[in-house]
């Protein structure tokens, strides 16, 4: 009889429905353990701070604040103090208590997380700092604090990333550094930006100065048009930054290089070299303005397009998800989404509605990371152009990337074009 209940019980359990999720708790980061309590550290300091459990980390100008965002929606997703900290290039001081607890500053404390009596939580948390996927050092720092951290990688067409990061990181600086609100001109320090933004851990003050737009387009030509002649005479034009850059790199690296950014693209005493070639005075005997408060980006737009000579490091330190920003779109993002979240340990979430009323953020002029474009608005200003890559440079730099071995890597996977984009 005992036999027979056995059986009965066997089949009853086979035929129920199964319920399937894409999260269980032992799958988040830190055996979903990630805040701190006065019974899992003895470092009093840290009690009640919690730990990211994703960090996006690049590239700067491929999605990454789009991304950020969009997470944001997920119920069990906990919005940061900033986007962004960058703490683990610049700020991380090691064997510091007291260094990590700032850093934890920027996320919510654990009342926060609901934790159940025995600390476990299906909350989580991350930051968005682009700048970590360049720098060797804060993968292994990461390692060693944030064990079981997830990390995603957001990646771009590099070309259309570089122009991005031209318009954006040099236009834009531009406009900032010489011009005033008013169009008066005055002296700005050149300090970088970034570093000055964390060196205090706060925003700088005027923060929507520093992104006054040059009143000006970039041609199918790569050349500014601008209604002040004087003031186009005086930049760089993309095709003149892109060859300099890519004489640079060849005569620096070859495809054996196992950290180009490292090797070539870190120390500031490269700028004068790369530049070199580039022609300083105008034909009036002006001086060009190559150097900005993001001249550290400006000099590194195809450097920071190397994406898989950057993952090699991280690849090694930790669990690396890889995203195409050209997949992350309005109709197709859910998936993309749905695998992120997925990838992070996340319960099952649908991220249509996100797409849809979202848009993208920090794009062209609407620039801030919690700033978004409607989708509408954004595909009609790829629609207009005023902006696109001539496509013999297009060329020129895909061949470019192709000798390193970079572009074949990627492209079929991510769908880019040998094409002009826009």
């Amino acid at each position: 009889m005992r036999l027979l209940l056995c059986i009965l019980c066997l089949i009853i359990t086979a035929t129920q429905p199964t319920t399937t999720t894409t999260s269980s708790s032992d799958e988040l980061p830190y055996n979903s353990r990630p805040c701190y309590t006065s019974s899992t550290t003895t470092d009093t300091l840290l009690t009640n701070y919690c730990r990211p459990s994703y960090l996006i980390i690049g590239a700067g100008k491929a999605g990454t604040s789009s991304l950020y965002n969009y997470l944001l929606d997920h119920p069990d997703v906990l919005p940061a103090e900033s986007k962004q900290t960058h703490y683990w290039k610049y700020d991380h001081k090691p064997n510091s208590v007291n260094s990590l607890k700032k850093y934890y500053a920027h996320f919510p404390r654990s009342w926060e997380f609901h934790l159940s009596p025995d600390g476990t939580t299906q909350k989580v948390v991350g930051e968005s700092s682009p700048g970590y996927l360049t720098d060797e050092m804060a993968a292994t720092y990461i390692k060693r604090e944030l064990p079981g951290v997830k990390i995603i990688v957001v990646i771009r067409d590099p070309v259309e990333r570089a122009m991005s990061s031209y318009r954006y990181n040099y236009l834009h600086m531009i406009g900032t550094d010489g011009r005033g609100l008013n169009g008066n001109t005055k002296k700005k320090s050149h300090t970088s930006r970034r570093k000055k933004r964390t060196k205090d851990n706060v925003p700088m003050e005027n923060e929507d100065e520093r992104y006054n737009h040059l009143e000006a387009i970039i041609s199918d030509s790569g050349e500014i048009i601008s209604s002040s002649a004087t003031s186009a005479s005086t930049h760089v034009t993309f095709s003149e930054f892109v060859k300099a850059e890519m004489a640079f790199l060849r005569s620096c690296a070859d495809p054996n290089t196992k950290n180009i950014m490292k090797s070539c693209l870190t120390d500031t005493s490269t700028l004068d070299a790369q530049w070199s070639n580039i022609t300083k005075a105008t034909p009036s005997g002006e001086l060009k303005e190559l150097k900005t408060h993001s001249s550290y980006l400006v000099r590194s737009m195809l450097g920071r397009g190397f994406y898989r000579n950057q993952l090699e490091g991280w690849e090694r330190e930790h669990d690396v998800k890889v995203v195409c920003v050209e997949h992350l779109t309005r109709d197709e993002g859910g998936a993309v989404l749905t695998d992120v979240a997925d990838f992070i340990g996340l319960a099952d979430f649908d991220f249509t509605d996100t797409l849809k009323s979202k848009g993208v953020y920090n794009y062209g002029r609407n620039t801030g990371y919690g700033r978004s474009t409607t989708w509408d608005e954004f595909e009609r200003k790829k629609r207009a152009g005023g902006g696109g890559i001539d496509e013999n440079l297009r060329a020129e730099l895909i061949e470019f990337y192709k000798e390193f071995g970079e572009w074949d890597y990627f492209a079929s996977r991510c769908g880019w074009s040998n094409n002009n984009l826009e």
